[in-house]
C-alpha cells in the first residue's frame, strides 16, 4: 500500500506574471508518496489521508475528490474499496455539508474499484 506525506512548505498558490492573477495549485503538488506494508490498511489510509488534509488544509469539494483519485492512482486496485471507505467515513465525519457532492464521488468510485478488481 502507498501512503502520503507532506514535504513542502503550504505555499498553495502560484502567481501568473502576465495579469498578475492567482492561479489555485493544489495542495498535492509537493506531496511525497510512501510505500509501507500494513496489518491494517483501512487505519493506515485514513490516518494517511487525515493527516494529508490537517496539513495541506484541503477542505474544498476539488481538493477532496484529488485526494481521492491520488490513493486510487497510487495503490492496487485490491485495495481500492478499503481507501474509498476510508474516504466516505472521513468526509462523513469532517465534511457533513458536502455530504451529498462526496457521496455521489463515494459510489461512483465504489462502481470503479469494484469493476477494476
Amino acid at each position: 500500500m502507498i501512503t502520503q506525506y507532506n514535504n513542502s512548505n503550504n505555499n498553495n498558490n502560484n502567481n501568473n506574471n502576465n495579469n498578475n492573477a492567482v492561479l489555485k495549485r493544489s495542495p498535492l503538488v509537493d506531496s511525497v508518496a510512501i510505500e509501507k506494508d500494513s496489518s491494517n490498511p483501512y487505519n493506515d489510509f485514513r490516518h494517511s489521508m487525515l493527516q494529508m488534509i490537517f496539513e495541506k488544509e484541503i477542505e474544498s469539494e476539488d481538493d477532496l475528490q484529488d485526494l481521492l483519485q491520488c490513493f486510487l492512482h497510487l495503490n492496487a486496485p485490491c485495495h481500492h474499496h478499503v481507501i474509498v471507505k476510508a474516504f466516505n467515513e472521513i468526509c462523513e465525519e469532517a465534511f457533513p455539508h458536502k455530504i451529498v457532492v462526496l457521496t455521489q464521488l463515494y459510489c461512483s468510485m465504489a462502481m470503479d474499484a469494484l469493476l477494476a478488481s
